[in-house]
């Protein structure tokens, strides 16, 4: 073989290998393009890293790995997080504090509020659960409140059409608006010692619920808290309480066994309206005020008056066709007479 021949072999193995090297670059070239495409369109984690995040295993997206307690900053979607709930952090305090906002589990059945959370190496204490954060979910049935919670805000529990039970520590404070309105399977309620404040509508339309107790460290209370709780047969204030406000056991049709404290004071307008099932109640002697149609479609038989600053009202018994009796201390027989005495309403002294 001469030296062309040679040169000749030379020259083809070097273009075969130019060639195979500028495809291989090719390849590559299109693999990577197709990964930044792809990871570009993807603003949700995917539900192997969620998986991986609530197992506490890293994932591909370079977040740390959760232990009970941590919770990490998920870039995908702005939000700080544990395998369970959503927090947000409370500007403004002296000490680190978080607020549930959300929560990252979709099927948790049993939940109970962490006092503690940790976020980039600090501890945090969860003070409070924010307005809506649980609204509306169908899987919750059972939730316990931790003793660091202070305030529940408005709506927290609103629609959540499982839950059946709720246990409050002693630590919390305050309920806002409509918490647990609408939460149609909702039957057993555990007040703690600390509750101060109830807000309008809390309970309305939990027709589930049959029996609860108010403790009487609460000082104040909303307007329709049992609204529509058409089930509910019992109903004890603890003494204490300073009022009974507006539309409180409207349409409570079953309502039969309730007992006012000595502490009352006023009974707000359509209190008892269309409690059918109550039919005798006795007012104690501090009460000063009892609104319009407090009695209206009531089933009211016997009215028990112990108060000597209650003054009568025509309008106070207005719509309460079913009253017979209206007992009064003697130094009020003729006055209450006057205003309701009739061949249908006896008025006696206590």
């Amino acid at each position: 073989m001469d030296k062309s021949d040679n040169k000749k072999k030379k020259n083809k193995k070097s273009r075969n290998f130019i060639l195979v090297t500028a495809i291989t670059l090719i390849i590559i070239a299109v693999i990577f393009i197709c990964q930044m495409i792809s990871y570009s369109g993807n603003t949700e984690p995917s539900d192997n890293a969620k998986k991986d995040i609530g197992s506490g295993i890293d994932n591909d997206s370079g977040e740390q790995s959760l232990s009970k307690g941590m919770a990490i900053y998920d870039k995908n979607n702005g939000t700080i997080h544990d395998s369970i709930l959503v927090y947000e952090i409370v500007k403004n305090k002296k000490t680190p504090q978080m607020k549930v906002v959300s929560y990252y589990d979709i099927d948790m059945e049993k939940l109970k509020i962490p006092s503690k959370v940790t976020y980039e190496g600090k501890e945090y204490t969860v003070t409070s659960i924010g307005n809506s954060s649980f609204e509306s979910n169908t899987a919750l049935k059972d939730v316990k409140i931790s003793d660091t919670i202070r305030n529940i805000g408005d709506n927290a529990f609103y629609s959540c059409s499982a839950l059946e039970k709720v246990v409050f520590s002693d630590g919390v404070e305050s309920i806002g608006k409509g918490v647990f309105g609408e939460c149609s399977e909702l039957k057993d309620i555990e007040f703690g010692k600390g509750l101060k404040g109830i807000g309008d509508e809390s309970f309305c339309d939990c027709i589930s619920l049959t029996e609860i107790t108010i403790p009487g460290s609460v000082e104040s209370m909303g307007k329709s808290v049992f609204f529509g709780c058409e089930n509910m047969v019992k109903c004890t204030f603890e003494d204490g309480i300073l009022a009974v406000p507006p539309e409180t056991f409207t349409n409570c049709y079953k309502l039969k066994d309730f007992v006012l404290p000595e502490s009352v004071v006023s009974i707000g307008n359509e209190a008892f309206w269309s409690c059918e099932e109550l039919k005798e109640l006795i007012l104690p002697s501090k009460l000063a005020v009892c609104g319009e149609s407090a009695f209206y479609s009531s089933g009211i038989i016997k009215l028990a008056i112990r108060s000597t600053l209650l003054q009568p009202d025509e309008k106070m018994l207005e719509g309460c066709d079913t009253i017979k009796e209206v007992i009064v201390p003697e130094s009020m027989i003729d006055t209450y007479k006057k205003a309701y005495g009739t061949k249908e309403i006896k008025v006696k002294s206590l």
